[in-house]
Parts: C-alpha cells; sequence; structure tokens
C-alpha cells in the first residue's frame, strides 16, 4: 500500500524550506528553477514542458505521465520524480525538459549543476530504475537527430549502484567521434543515495576549440572530463558546448543499459530522485578581458570610430605567415616564399605590427609552409588590432580605449622577448617601432644629475643600433646590449639592461636619469628621483610591460673609450682529447674573476657534438684596454693552452672607440637569424662567491662540465655589472653578484610544422627539472643565483625570487598602486600572478588564450 502523494509530504526529511541556487565567486547566474511551490503540485509548466507519452527509446517499459504522482513538488522547494507499477505491472514515471536553453559563452566558463538524493530502497530492490540529470542539443527539436544533437549527462545511475556516470554522446551511431552507443564517459564512487552536489565545467576560455573542454565533478571532486582535441572535429564538438542546450530531468525504468525490472524491483518514492534545483551560472564577463565573440567585445563601428580618433593608425592584424595558407583567403606563392626566406630574420618581425621573435609562445599558430593545405592558420596569439603609434596622444587613446572596454592591452617594440611578453590572444597593442627619435644634449643638468653632463633622450621604438650610432657620431659611449635589434627603452631597460660596458660603468638601467610614461590612467608624467620616485624606482630593472608605456628616458653617456677584441676558437680532435678540452676550458673559468675585475666582458658558446667539443669565443671584450694590456690579462690561460697543446689563433683587434668594436664582432651578425627558435630557453646567474670557495668552485664546473657532456649547448658570459655608483634601482640583486651568465636551453625534438605540445612538454619538463634545477641547486637565490627575466624560463616555478631577487613584494605595491585594475599585464610580470593565460594544453606557457583572474 502506498500513501498518497496528493496529500502527504515524501517520507523523506526536507534538506530547507527556503532553497536559493548558490552563488559562486566570478559567476552570475543565468536562470534556475528553485521548484517552489505548493506540494503534490506540477513543476512550472512555463519554465517545463511535462512529458505525457511514452517516448520509446532505449527498450525502456515506462510512459511518462504529466500528473503530481509521477512527478511532483515537495513543498520544499524540490521536485521528486518517482516510478510507479501498476496492477497490470506496467510503469509510468516523470520526465521534464526545459524550454529555457543557454549556451556555453564563448571565452567564458559555464557552471551547471544540481543537488540530486535518490529514494531510501535498498539496492536489490532498484534492478531496472534508471534516474538521471542531463542536457540535450536543442537542435533535436528542430529536426537533427541523435547523437548529431549533442548530448550531455551530468549525473546517471542505474540499478541502485552506487556509481555516478558522466557521459558525452554526440556525431554518428554507430562510432563515431563519441565511440557510439557507449559515449565517452567516466564514473565515480557515490558516498551514499543522500544528497550529493553534481556539476559540470563547460569551459571555453582557450582561443581554439580543441583547448575547450567540459569537466563532470561530484560534491567538488573531478571525474571526468572530454576536451575538444579528443573529440578532433570542430563540428561535432560545436553540438557539445558552443550550441544552445535544454535540461533533462527523468527516472526511466528498463532500456539496453540497466536490462529489465525484476520481482524484488520496487516503485514509489522509495526508488526516486529528488533535486533541490537546477543552475546555469556563467564565469562573470569582468573575470576576464573581453575576447573576440563576447557580447562586450566593441563592435566594428567602434573598432572604425577609434581608428578615426586615432588618425589612421588602427591596423587589423593578419599574421605574417598568413599568405602561404589557403585557409585564410590570402594564399600568394610568391609572398609566402619571401615570408620563409625571412622568418628567421630578426628584422622582418619588428618590421610587423604583431609578430615576434619566439613564435614558441605565440602558440605556433601560423608558420610558414610549403603545404598550403597541410593545415590552418589562425591568428593565435597574435593581437587582434594595432595601434601605430607615431605620437604621445595614440598611446593615451590606445590605453584609455583599452581600459574602457576591458581589452587586453600589449605593447611591443621589436618582438624580441623569449618569454612572449608583446603578444596576446583577443589583445589590442601599441606598437611603438616608429617612435625612435634620439636627441642629444652636449651639458643636461636635471634632477639627481645636478652636476651635468652629456645624455641622450632616447624614444621607446629606438633599437641599440640607433643608440649606439647616436652615441658614436657625437663623440661618447652608450650602454647596450650585444644584439643591435633590440628596443632600447622598452623591455631592455625595464629588465636591468645587462652590457659589454657593465665591468666599467654597471648596468644600462644605472644610466638612465629621467622616464616619461603614459600610465594606467591615460595619464603622461615624468619619474625621476624627485617626481613619481617610486615608479622611477621600479623601471628601472623591475620588468617591462605592467607599470605603463614609457615614451622616452634620458641616460647618461660616457666618453669614448678604446676597446681590444679578441676572437679564437678551439676544440677537440686527433690530437687533443676531451680531457685535455676540459682542462683549457677549466683554465678559462678560473680566471673569471680577474677577467671580470680587469672590467672585461666575453660572449662565448661551448658545443658538444657526438662527443666533439668546440669552445667559440665571440669575442673576448675588454672595453678601455690596449692590446698590451689586454696579452698580459690573458696570458695566463693562453699559456695553459699552450702547454696543453691545445692549437687557437686568437685574431685580436685594438679599436679606437666602443661602436666600431662592438660593429667588428656582434653588429647585425647576434641573433640576426635565430628568430623562429623553438628551444625552450632560459638562463642563470652565477655568483662571485662560488669562485671565492675552491669547494664551490669544484661543484660549480662539475655542473656545467655535465650539462655538456650531456650534449646540451651552452653559451654564456663573463660580466660583473658592480653598482660602481651606488644607483637605488629594481635590478635584481643577483646580477650585481655574478661573475657568469649561462644562457641555457633544452632542444624540442622535431621539425616546426611537426612540433606537438607532447613534445613541448617533454622539453620544458626536462629544462626545469633537469637542466634548470642543476644550476639552481649549485647557486640558489639565497645564495646570489638568480635569473635575467627577459630571456629566463617563461615556466620557472620560482619566476618571483628568480627574476626580482628581494625586490618583489615592493615592486607589487608599487604595481597596485599605479594600476590597481590591472590596466597592463605580462606574462611573469610584477603582479601577472593574479591572472592566468587559459590557452589549454600547449606544453609551456603560451598567450595563445584568453587572459583571465585567478
Amino acid at each position: 500500500m502506498h500513501l498518497s502523494p496528493y496529500l502527504t509530504l515524501p517520507l523523506f526529511p526536507l534538506l530547507a524550506l527556503a532553497y536559493q541556487p548558490p552563488s559562486y565567486s566570478g559567476y552570475s547566474l543565468l536562470w534556475a528553477d528553485n521548484f517552489s511551490g505548493t506540494s503534490a503540485t506540477l513543476p512550472s509548466s512555463s519554465n517545463w514542458d511535462i512529458i505525457n507519452r511514452n517516448i520509446g527509446v532505449n527498450n525502456e517499459l515506462q510512459t511518462y505521465r504529466a500528473d503530481p504522482k509521477q512527478i511532483q513538488l515537495s513543498g520544499g522547494q524540490t521536485l521528486q520524480i518517482v516510478p510507479w507499477r501498476d496492477d497490470k505491472l506496467q510503469w509510468t514515471s516523470g520526465r521534464i525538459e526545459s524550454r529555457y536553453t543557454f549556451t556555453p559563452g564563448a571565452g567564458r566558463k559555464t557552471l551547471v549543476e544540481a543537488e540530486i538524493r535518490f529514494g531510501g530502497n535498498d539496492i536489490s530492490q532498484k534492478q531496472g530504475i534508471w534516474p538521471a540529470f542531463w542536457l540535450l542539443g536543442q537542435s533535436i527539436r528542430t529536426g537533427t537527430g541523435w547523437p548529431a544533437c549533442g548530448e550531455v549527462d551530468i549525473m546517471e545511475t542505474v540499478n541502485g549502484l552506487l556509481t555516478g556516470y558522466g557521459t558525452v554522446h554526440c556525431h554518428v551511431y554507430p562510432g563515431g567521434a563519441c565511440n557510439e552507443p557507449t559515449g565517452r564517459g567516466g564514473a565515480i564512487n557515490i558516498p551514499s543515495q543522500g544528497w550529493q552536489k553534481w556539476r559540470v565545467i563547460f569551459d571555453r576560455t582557450s582561443s581554439d576549440w580543441r583547448g575547450e573542454s567540459i569537466t563532470w565533478y561530484m560534491n567538488g571532486q573531478q571525474f571526468h572530463q572530454v576536451r575538444g582535441d579528443q573529440i578532433s572535429d570542430a563540428g561535432v564538438w560545436a553540438s557539445l558546448a558552443q550550441k544552445p542546450l535544454f535540461f533533462i530531468l527523468n527516472v526511466a525504468v528498463g532500456g539496453d543499459w540497466p536490462g529489465y525490472p525484476n520481482g524484488n524491483t520496487a516503485d514509489g518514492y522509495g526508488s526516486m530522485m529528488e533535486e533541490s534545483s537546477a543552475t546555469p551560472n556563467r564565469l562573470s564577463p569582468g573575470a576576464c578581458k573581453v575576447f573576440p565573440g563576447d557580447e562586450d567585445w566593441p563592435s566594428p563601428a567602434a573598432w572604425d570610430a577609434f581608428d578615426k580618433v586615432l588618425g589612421g593608425a588602427l591596423i587589423k592584424t593578419v599574421p605574417a605567415a598568413a599568405v602561404c595558407y589557403k585557409n585564410t583567403g590570402l594564399y600568394n606563392a610568391e609572398k609566402c616564399s619571401q615570408v620563409q626566406a625571412n622568418f628567421s630574420n630578426a628584422y622582418f618581425h619588428e618590421d610587423d605590427p604583431t609578430s615576434n621573435f619566439f613564435p614558441l609562445y605565440q602558440g605556433r599558430t601560423c608558420m610558414p609552409t610549403s603545404d598550403p593545405q597541410s593545415s590552418n592558420c589562425t591568428h593565435g596569439a597574435f593581437p587582434v588590432y594595432a595601434v601605430n603609434a607615431t605620437n604621445l596622444q595614440q598611446i593615451q587613446l590606445a590605453i584609455n580605449f583599452a581600459r574602457n572596454t576591458n581589452i587586453r592591452l600589449v605593447i611591443k617594440n621589436t618582438g624580441h622577448c623569449y618569454l612572449g611578453k608583446s603578444t596576446g590572444a583577443g589583445a589590442l597593442s601599441i606598437w611603438t617601432h616608429h617612435l625612435n627619435d634620439i636627441r642629444f644634449f652636449g651639458d643636461l643638468k636635471v634632477d639627481g644629475f645636478t652636476q651635468g653632463g652629456k645624455a641622450l633622450k632616447i624614444a621607446p621604438g629606438a633599437t641599440v643600433k640607433q643608440v649606439y650610432q647616436a652615441a658614436d657620431k657625437n663623440d661618447v659611449s652608450a650602454l647596450g646590449g650585444i644584439c643591435e635589434s633590440v628596443g632600447y627603452a622598452g623591455g631592455y631597460i625595464a629588465g636591468g639592461g645587462h652590457t659589454p660596458l657593465s665591468g666599467l660603468y654597471g648596468m644600462a638601467a644605472d644610466q638612465v636619469l629621467a622616464i616619461q610614461l603614459v600610465t594606467a590612467t591615460g595619464n603622461f608624467i615624468t619619474a625621476s628621483p624627485s617626481h613619481n620616485s617610486d615608479l622611477y624606482w621600479a623601471l628601472r630593472g623591475g620588468g617591462g610591460g605592467t607599470f605603463g608605456v614609457v615614451t622616452s628616458l634620458i641616460i647618461r653617456v660616457h666618453p669614448k673609450l678604446p676597446v681590444v677584441t679578441s676572437t679564437f676558437s678551439f676544440g677537440t680532435s686527433d690530437t687533443v682529447s676531451a680531457e685535455t678540452f676540459w682542462k683549457g676550458m677549466r683554465a678559462y673559468f678560473e680566471l673569471f674573476i680577474p677577467f671580470t675585475d680587469a672590467g672585461t666582458y666575453s660572449w662565448w658558446a661551448l658545443t658538444n657534438t657526438n662527443g666533439n667539443y668546440i669552445f667559440s669565443m665571440n669575442p673576448f671584450f675588454a672595453p678601455n684596454h690596449t692590446i698590451e694590456s689586454f696579452n698580459k690579462l690573458v696570458k695566463p690561460w693562453f699559456n695553459q693552452l699552450t702547454e696543453l697543446g691545445i692549437p687557437f689563433t686568437p685574431n685580436t683587434t685594438q679599436h679606437e672607440a666602443y661602436y666600431p668594436a662592438y660593429a667588428s664582432t656582434w653588429g647585425e651578425n647576434v641573433l640576426l637569424n635565430s628568430a623562429g627558435g623553438m628551444s625552450v630557453a632560459g638562463n642563470w646567474l652565477l655568483p662571485r662567491r662560488n669562485w671565492e670557495n675552491e669547494t664551490k668552485f669544484e661543484e660549480t664546473f662539475s655542473v656545467i662540465k655535465r650539462h655538456s657532456e650531456s650534449g646540451k649547448r651552452l653559451m654564456g658570459y663573463h660580466q660583473a655589472p658592480r653598482n660602481r655608483a651606488n644607483v637605488d634601482n629594481a635590478v635584481n640583486n643577483a646580477f650585481r653578484e655574478t661573475v657568469c651568465f649561462l644562457i641555457l636551453s633544452a632542444a624540442i625534438d622535431a621539425k616546426p610544422l611537426d612540433i606537438t605540445p607532447d613534445l613541448i612538454n617533454a622539453a620544458s619538463k626536462e629544462f626545469r627539472e633537469e637542466v634548470l634545477a642543476r644550476f639552481r641547486k649549485v647557486a640558489p637565490e639565497s645564495e646570489g643565483g638568480g635569473a635575467y627575466l627577459n630571456e629566463a624560463h617563461v615556466d620557472d616555478p620560482g619566476w618571483k625570487r628568480a627574476f626580482y631577487g628581494d625586490h618583489y613584494e615592493r615592486l607589487l605595491h608599487i604595481k597596485q598602486e599605479w594600476d590597481p585594475g590591472h590596466v597592463f599585464y605580462a606574462t611573469t610580470a610584477v603582479g601577472s600572478e593574479g591572472w592566468e593565460v587559459r590557452d589549454g594544453d600547449q606544453g609551456i606557457q603560451t598567450q595563445n588564450g584568453r587572459l583571465c583572474r585567478v
């Protein structure tokens, strides 16, 4: 005998009498049915289509009834679906389908959940009972068949077993992308028949559908996930995660999966499913930067208006290699050949508004190819628009536009950054490349430089080469790097600026007298020792892309001085064994302290090809030296090489000034044709103290030797950027202690177009856990080690201390003061820990994804 559902409350006590859908930080509620109403009545017909027929699927037995006996409100803000068996052993039950539909938002996360419990009948009494909470593609209502319409089962369980299943069905039957009729599913143990929270999250924050996902949870524990790349068909994936879906709640009886009821199967409340609510929530727009396809993305008319205000400076960007692909509609074989021929040339990327030096961090979404139909070119992490800034006002307008529209903003001069800071998916870019004026002052007196002296005022687009040429033209020396195509006033100075003159004058950032910039509010200000001194401190070594857009800076310059350069190489041969070679290398490393104390600098490379070692000095750079003083300095090393029988022929030259010495040794040859590199890179600074302690030196040299013996390329410098002028700035204190700067890498074992995320991840893991770890161990940050932030490893878990030394907390405070709304973001920059680029699984952190708060 069964109690009448019309007259009584369910046999279970109610959880709450005033249920409200849960709220989650960063999410906004899209829709909910709280199942409020009078006990033993039907749910709202305006919200639900209450099925009243036998739908004839899966060989199920039940006929669904639009009757409170089978489907009723409890009176306590829950819904109860109850299966019944009549005297003729015919089964009836309940099923409702929502009239509301939702589409998982592009660039957002959409959370769908409900709390569910089951009737208290014993498992032995539930054979054939099949409760479910699921989503079905709206297209089935307009003629699309199953499974092509798409189905997402959030929770199913059969036969009373305490196992919950989450599954997708899609594509075709049988087989197909979802392996029908089984589907793609996962399972989890259910702790009891009591209340459990079932949830799926549609994550569409990736800029590529292959990186999107659907993830299942019970009580917050993930138990299944399906990604776009597993489905491997964009149209099929769209049916699951990109098109309208509606809710279904039902309890079926019998069918292909559970089998049929038996003599012990009980009906009624003990076999029911009770649900507290069905609620989709969407991650609120404020949690992520606005992305193309979002409702808040500016309209074409808004972009046109912005372009007019800019005076026609807005560029709708196209990837440089788009001319190599048929799918872009821009295919041009001749232009593609030009791209292929120049893709490794630094100036090719500098002259493009969004292209960058290292495509690994862009996401490799449009690489040059000889096969225009081999794959597709997509925009990836290239900014969607770029402002070709030629005046201050355009920079201000761009910052204001990005801030007011909540669009990601990036800054590009040359695109040299090893970490991808000058690129970003869905971004507006400020391209400063054509702001390259340089002005010379013969006797400038400014705040903090009251004694006066010669100086250069440098615009943000000027390169190292242009600065060197301006200094040489005016018979002075300027501190800069060894790569002539690097932008001077942007990331170079912001990163500290190591230089061949560091042994005499310190870092390039130490020479900065004043900085002009546009802040996150669009204001144009000056930062100097007495004006906005916190920014003045931070912008000299505290990293670029995060405090503002530098529009000019003034640097002190120094007198012309003679320079000696020497280039040579030596290696193993029939007469030079590996053991002898390493003795010659040790002789060099042992002299790093006297070499750096003499103000010298070097750039060298060490290769190992199948046990054949070659050391190349390119060059040994000795500023303020003569041939005689240079020969005296290197004589101990050269004598040892000779005694060891290692042949080498130094090409030693005296230069009258810095720039001719630079141009004849580094000049345009440095990194000119190494753009497009596909290795995982980083660096480490080794402190002087590792040379001053004999045991520590043995450990250090042993690590270097083992690194090379493993077959990995090693490049480095001997240098010592002392703070001779006692300058107070944000330069990583590890630079003040170093005598050795090592450039490290781990190769990705594939051709550029054959590289996969798994291969990248393997190389990145090897770099972090083996290469970087061994140098960090011998020179930890607590003992003077660290990294140069502009050439560091993007996924270094210890980046704050390694890149910024003891300065990070102070820098973060300044960031919060000047950019509390986070208009500016750059990966591993100050304040970036509050954000993430949701790029899917690319093997390494790229900028190919939506930028969202953590």
